[in-house]
């Protein structure tokens, strides 16, 4: 890791503000950080989240393979499987191990922002 680094932030444009954030905090536990207006900062362990509401933005899906913003790196992916499942989130690829020696699946949110969830094995 570089020197001085502390953690990562992900900047995300989002058409409803209000809805993202829930899903954020319900879905996976993201909490609440600052808040202005059309703006959200989000936090859970080293991770944070910068949510931009842009009603006008380009569709996510258009994007192809780069809907694909992060990997979380957490200590039990089955354990958040569950809960994202509890919270009717789209799996893309269920947990699974992987020659690389993690066990990783992907999410997609109603955004339409992807991200991996992995753990090492």
């Amino acid at each position: 890791m570089a020197d001085g680094v502390l953690y990562t932030e992900h900047v995300l444009a989002v058409p409803d503000l209000d809805a993202a954030v829930r899903w954020w905090r319900e879905a996976i536990g993201f909490q609440v950080t600052f808040e202005l207006p059309g703006w959200a900062f989000l936090a859970l362990g080293g991770c944070r989240l910068r949510l931009g509401e842009c009603p006008d933005a380009p569709a996510v899906e258009t994007l192809g393979d780069h809907q694909y913003f992060a990997v979380l790196h957490v200590d039990n992916v089955d354990a958040l499987h569950a809960r994202l499942i509890r919270a009717g989130a789209m799996i893309r690829k269920t947990p699974v191990d992987e020659p690389w020696g993690l066990r990783e699946m992907a999410v997609q949110t109603p955004d339409g922002h992807r991200f991996m969830v992995v753990q090492a094995l």
